[in-house]
C-alpha cells in the first residue's frame, strides 16, 4: 500500500505494444531453486532507421493516478536534435527537455 511505482513507454512516432513475460532464473548453489524473474519491454515497428523509445518511471499512489498520467503522457520533437517528453501529475505539468548529444539525448531541462 502506498509504495507503487509506474512505468510509461514512450515512443515518438510510433505506435507500441508492452509485452510481459518472465526469464528464468537458477542461482549456482547448493539448494539451488528455479525462479522466473518478471519482466516488460515495449515493442514498436521502425518507420525510419532510428527509432526513439523512453521509459518514465515515478511513484503513483495507486492505479488510477498510474493510469491518469499515463494517459497525459508524450513524446515530440520539434527540432530534430531536441525531444519534449510531458506529463500531468495531480493537475500540474512536468515537462522536460533532452538535447541531441554525439552519445544520445542528455537533459537539457
Amino acid at each position: 500500500h502506498g509504495n507503487m511505482m509506474a512505468l510509461i513507454p514512450l515512443v515518438l512516432g510510433n505506435t507500441f505494444t508492452i509485452v510481459e513475460g518472465n526469464v528464468p532464473s537458477l542461482p549456482v548453489t547448493e539448494d539451488a531453486q528455479l525462479a522466473r524473474i518478471p519482466y516488460v519491454e515495449t515493442v514498436t515497428r521502425a518507420k525510419s532507421e532510428t527509432s526513439l523509445i523512453g521509459t518514465l518511471i515515478l511513484p503513483v499512489k495507486d492505479q488510477k493516478e498510474a493510469e491518469a498520467i499515463c494517459g497525459s503522457a508524450s513524446i515530440s520533437s520539434l527540432r530534430p536534435d531536441e525531444v519534449h517528453v510531458s506529463i500531468v501529475v495531480s493537475s500540474e505539468n512536468r515537462e522536460w527537455l533532452f538535447a541531441k548529444d554525439k552519445g544520445g539525448y542528455v537533459l537539457k531541462k
